[in-house]
């Protein structure tokens, strides 16, 4: 039986993709989100170019609370350029996908857009908008801390898990 093959305009346009399961030990990182691809994704393997199936249907633009009035495009990152995340702090080189505010300089990674939140509607309220948004970014950025924190809490076996509960604790009824 022949494996699915697909053709993928906007990741990889030139070479068709074929279905492929990635073990739990694998190493690729998807092309689009740069997470490990574990179970059912795409490869091409004259390439070396692999994504998450689900990272396939990705917008190509998006809006988020944290960055209001403009939409951000998908794109890939030429030969040279880097850009950090606005949401995570990381960087990312050539050949990673960015959701991109040209007009703001403006970054999120596709896989931080969900912690980027979806954009709210604007309310009658004027600044109670702002106020209200600045302590959403502001939770926010302090989970994504809180997340670092916990990655290396596992290496120091567990020695700051009771101050980061009782952080996150603390964050959540905020």
């Amino acid at each position: 039986m022949a494996a699915a093959t697909i053709k993928s305009t906007l990741f990889h346009p030139e070479h068709p993709l074929k279905i492929y399961h990635y073990g739990e030990g694998s190493t690729y990182s998807c092309a689009a989100c740069e997470l490990r691809v574990t179970g059912t994704g795409y490869r091409c393997h004259g390439c070396n170019f692999n994504i998450h199936q689900a990272c396939l249907s990705l917008p190509v633009s998006i809006s988020v609370a944290c960055h209001p009035g403009h939409e951000l495009d998908l794109y890939r990152l030429n030969a040279g350029f880097s850009r950090r995340c606005d949401v995570c702090g990381v960087t990312s080189h050539a050949g990673a996908y960015m959701y991109i505010c040209a007009a703001c300089n403006y970054d999120v990674h596709p896989r931080c857009q969900s912690l980027a939140g979806a954009a709210q509607p604007p309310q009658a309220h004027g600044g109670r908008r702002h106020r209200g948004r600045a302590l959403q970014c502001a939770k926010i950025a302090l989970r994504v801390g809180i997340f670092g924190l916990k990655v290396a809490d596992i290496f120091t076996n567990g020695l700051m898990s009771p101050a980061l509960d009782a952080f996150e604790t603390m964050v959540d009824h905020i």
